[in-house]
This record gives C-alpha cells, structure tokens and sequence, in this order.
C-alpha cells in the first residue's frame, strides 16, 4: 500500500509540490560532498525499502538527499517463502526475512535507464539472486557481474551487498 501510495504522490507535478511543501526541508549548510558526490543532504534512504527503484520521483520532496535502491539480482527473485515479517516480543524487535525479492536487473535497469533522478542522488544495491540454497562460486559472480554490467550507466554509486542475512544461503559461511 504504502509504494502506491508513494508511486502515486511522485507521478505528477501537483503531488510532487503538494508533498515538498508538506515535508522537504533544505538548507545550504545540510550540502555534503563525499567522494566527489554532492549531496543536498546527508539523509538518505538504505536498501531494502525502495526493492524495484520505482519510489524515486518522491524522495526529494519528503527531505531525501540519497536513496539506495535494491537490493538488485540477476535474475527476478520472489522472496522468501512463507511468512516474512516477525514480531520478536521478548527482545521487543521485528525480524524482516524478504529474502531480496525484486523485479531482477534486466527489468529494473531498463526501466531506470533513461530516468532524470534530479537533485536525488542513487546508489544502486547488487546482490546475488536468492533462488537457491545451493552454492556456486563462479554462479555467484556470474550473477553480481550481470547486475552490475545492467546497472554500470545508472546511479551516482554502488554497494554490493555480499552478506545478506536474510537469504536462503549464507555464503559466507561457505567460502570460509
């Protein structure tokens, strides 16, 4: 609900504006510059919210500098199955499992192509496509090296995300 509603308030001048008025804040002393990237601000959004880069258009106008979008697979991944948001009453915590589900790098990247993210600066999130739990790796690499390659025109940075807690596989474990 909450994507539609955001896809919604940044698909049009009106809501654009309407939304700025109601939540952006900008003042020149927020400005930062790190390596060699200016930023309006240094608030910014982390991976995993924004997991199909379809929410940028309304960021700038409720406050955000930055947005890391993803994070990106190879290939379309559906998630997790079953259950995937928990509520840890003891510890007084939620434990989020998604398991990295987005629309896969080719779809995503030619849908961001050719997108004007404006004053927001973007960082693009890789990680590796969480079909299986079996562990290859090249097929790894294959899969972080295809995002990458699909993305290399698109964003002001990139993270690659190696250690994901909440996949199928923990490959780090493998790889030690």
């Amino acid at each position: 609900m909450f994507k539609r509603v955001g896809v919604f308030l940044g698909s049009n001048f009106l809501t654009r504006l309407l939304t700025s008025m109601l939540f952006n804040y900008g003042h020149k002393s927020l400005k930062s510059t790190v390596d060699g990237i200016e930023y309006r601000n240094p608030l910014g959004l982390s991976a995993g919210f924004d997991k199909d880069g379809e929410l940028t258009k309304i960021y700038p106008s409720i406050g955000f500098g930055l947005a890391e979008l993803g994070s990106f697979t190879g290939e379309v991944c559906p998630g997790n199955p079953g259950k995937r948001l928990f509520r840890m009453v003891k510890s007084k915590s939620i434990l989020v499992w998604y398991g990295l589900n987005n629309q896969g790098a080719e779809t995503i990247s030619k849908r961001l192509k050719d997108v004007d993210f404006g004053k927001l600066k973007v960082g693009i999130n890789v990680a590796k496509s969480n079909l299986t739990s079996e562990f290859d790796l090249q097929d790894s690499i294959d899969d972080y090296t295809k995002t990458l390659s699909l993305f290399k025109d698109i964003g002001d940075y990139y993270t690659i995300n190696i250690s994901c807690p909440n996949t199928q596989d923990d490959w780090i474990k493998s790889i030690n």
